[in-house]
């Protein structure tokens, strides 16, 4: 039993070494070498997939405590894919996790509804984790897998308890617009549009915090308030010291957006984050 353990550990780091190796080819890679590889460990690459990131938030901060739990999740992971008989490739990179799964394998319920099963289960077996969803647009061809990761890092970093899975087609123009060519404008833009609310300043955090999570509750006060356990009083207390900090009126509709757009910008750049998780 333990050698049988110990060879299925071994596949599976395999795999996991080699979904490393499709994100890092990029469009200079062959193709016809990439899809004989996975053909070896049952994956049809010349098929269209999807990847997905899973952002794994630990309550404690005890970095041999979340190694040992990580490793726990994959085991998890690799005997669910198993078990479904998902020929899919699962790897790791920091606290998350990346899930590379082939079109025709979700085609039933779809890619979202799949995902979300998946974090079901992951939060009902692992319940001092807590975990988030990214999830990439259909990449057609295996040279494209480097850019599909980076469309689900992106998508996750803005997922919220409001939104545990967030597909990358689901942000809209924002998301398109921003790749490595253009961060710096971005951030730059973002930065201006936020005004006197510096980053750098530890002290602004939970500004930005009660900023974003009010736009995007509508300028709902009630709502705002019950999702950051305010009272409404001190809400508007903190809604107004931060339109004196910006100097703008939260209330105008272009504002808003603005404001909204420019926060969602930086946390999808990785630029914030403002633990709305």
């Amino acid at each position: 039993m333990l050698n049988e353990k110990a060879k299925l550990e071994s596949y599976e780091r395999i795999k996991g070494f080699f979904l490393e190796e499709i994100i890092n080819a990029g469009q200079q890679s062959n193709y016809h070498d990439l899809i004989m590889k996975a053909s070896l460990i049952g994956v049809d690459l010349s098929k269209p997939f999807y990847i997905c990131v899973l952002d794994c938030r630990f309550q404690e901060e005890d970095l041999s405590k979340e190694l040992e739990m990580q490793k726990e999740v994959l085991s998890f992971l690799s005997a669910y894919s198993n078990d479904q008989k998902q020929n899919m490739l699962i790897g790791q990179r920091a606290k998350h996790l990346i899930l590379l799964v082939t079109a025709d394998q979700v085609a039933k319920t779809g890619i979202q509804t799949w995902l979300s099963k998946i974090v079901d289960l992951l939060s009902s077996q692992f319940s001092t984790i807590k975990f988030y969803g990214g999830i990439s647009s259909k990449a057609n061809n295996v040279s494209n897998a480097g850019e599909a990761y980076k469309e689900a890092l992106t998508a996750v970093r803005v997922s919220s308890k409001h939104q545990q899975i967030i597909s990358f087609e689901s942000l809209g123009v924002v998301g398109v617009l921003i790749n490595e060519k253009n961060e710096q404008e971005v951030k730059k833009m973002a930065k201006a549009c936020l005004g006197n609310l510096k980053l750098d300043d530890p002290k602004n955090i939970e500004f930005l915090r009660t900023l974003y999570i009010f736009l995007v509750n509508g300028g709902n006060l009630e709502q705002t308030a019950a999702d950051l356990a305010l009272s409404i009083s001190g809400l508007r207390y903190r809604v107004s010291k931060i339109e004196s900090i910006i100097q703008q009126e939260l209330r105008n509709p272009m504002i808003h957006h603005q404001l909204l757009l420019s926060i969602q910008s930086l946390m999808m750049i990785g630029e914030i984050d403002i633990g709305i998780k």
